[in-house]
C-alpha cells in the first residue's frame, strides 16, 4: 500500500493503544516498562482531560487496551529525591529505577481471579518492584520536589514501619483467637443445658448448649475482630508514617502539598471514605485526616 494512503503513517501527537493485563501490576510484579510513541510531537495536557489517559504497559497476558502519555521531564529529579530519602533513612533493600504514572491501581481480586481496579488516590505513592507508581492526575500539578513528603511517608510505612506492622497484626490476630477459645469454654459453663444438634445426614450430636453457641460465634470473632482491628491499626500507622516524614522534610511542606492536592480534588477522588485497597490492600486515611494529623503534630512520632 502506498505511504500516502497508509492510515497511521503521518499521524502526530497521537497515543498508541497496546494490550496490557491489570492483574500483572502489583507490588511483586516484574519491572514495568513504559511504552511511548516516538512520533508524538507534544505532551498530553492533563488539565484538559477530566479523565486523563492511563499509563500503558505490556505483559505476557494481554487483556485490555490502555493509553499512555508522553514522558515527564521531572522523573529524574523525582528519582534523585527518592535516592536521597533512601540514603537518609538507611533503606538498602529497595532500589526503584523508574517512575510510573497511573490513574488506577489494583485493589483486589474477585472470585475467579478477575482483578478489581480502583482510582489511585492523588496523595499516594505506591512502591512497586523497581518502580515508583505516582498518580497520573497530579503529574502536571506538582513540582518534582513536592513529591518528597509523599514518597518519604510511603518509605516509612512500607520499609521502616514494616516490622512494627507485621508484629502488631500478628498480636491482634492471636488476641482474637484467644478470645474465641476462651469464649467457647466459658459458654459451656454458662449454658450447660444439653442440646442435640442433628446433621444433614441424620447423625446427631449432644453437648452443652454453650459449646454450640461458641462454635457459631468463633468464626465471627476470628474474622470480624482481626479485620476491623487491623484496618484501624494500619490506618494509624499510615498517619504515623506521615508524622515521621514530617520530621525529615518539614511539616509545613507536607501540609502545603496535601492542601494543594485537596484543592485540586474537585471530583472527590482524594476525599472519598472508601480508600481501602490502593497499594497492597492497606487502609488509607482521607486527605482531611492526613491534614488534621499533621496540623496537630508537634514532632518526633516514632519512639
Amino acid at each position: 500500500m502506498p505511504p500516502s494512503i497508509v492510515p497511521w503513517k503521518n499521524i502526530g501527537g497521537m497515543f498508541l493503544c497496546v494490550f496490557a493485563d491489570h492483574s500483572e501490576i502489583q507490588d511483586s510484579d516484574q519491572p514495568l516498562r513504559l511504552l511511548r510513541l516516538s512520533a508524538c510531537s507534544k505532551r498530553c495536557d492533563i488539565s484538559r482531560h477530566p479523565h486523563p489517559p492511563r499509563t500503558a504497559y505490556y505483559s505476557p497476558k494481554p487483556s485490555a487496551f490502555l493509553l499512555f502519555p508522553m514522558p515527564f521531564e521531572g522523573e529524574d529529579r523525582i528519582l534523585e529525591t527518592f535516592r536521597e530519602l533512601c540514603q537518609q533513612l538507611t533503606i538498602r533493600n529497595y532500589n526503584a529505577t523508574s517512575v510510573t504514572w497511573r490513574s488506577d491501581i489494583q485493589r483486589g481480586r474477585m472470585k475467579g481471579g478477575t482483578p478489581i481496579m480502583g482510582v489511585l488516590p492523588w496523595d499516594i505513592c505506591v512502591l512497586s518492584k523497581n518502580t515508583i507508581i505516582l498518580p497520573l492526575h497530579m503529574r502536571e500539578e506538582l513540582e518534582p520536589e513536592q513529591w518528597r513528603p509523599i514518597i518519604a511517608s510511603s518509605l516509612f510505612y512500607k520499609k521502616t514501619l514494616r516490622t512494627r506492622i507485621i508484629i502488631g497484626i500478628t498480636l491482634r490476630t492471636l488476641l482474637f483467637a484467644a478470645i474465641a477459645l476462651a469464649l467457647y469454654f466459658a459458654l459451656q459453663i454458662l449454658l450447660p443445658q444439653p442440646y442435640t444438634a442433628v446433621q444433614s445426614n441424620g447423625a446427631s450430636n449432644t453437648g452443652p448448649l454453650g459449646g454450640f453457641v461458641g462454635i457459631l460465634l468463633a468464626p465471627i470473632i476470628l474474622f470480624v475482630g482481626p479485620s476491623y482491628s487491623s484496618y484501624t491499626y494500619l490506618r494509624r500507622n499510615r498517619l504515623l508514617a506521615d508524622q515521621d516524614a514530617a520530621d525529615i522534610v518539614g511539616a509545613p511542606l507536607f501540609i502545603s502539598v496535601l492542601t494543594q492536592i485537596q484543592q485540586l480534588d474537585t471530583n472527590g477522588y482524594g476525599s472519598t471514605s472508601n480508600r481501602r485497597g490502593a497499594g497492597g490492600g492497606y487502609s488509607l486515611p482521607t486527605l482531611q485526616q492526613r491534614l488534621q494529623n499533621l496540623q496537630t503534630y508537634s514532632g518526633k512520632a516514632t519512639m
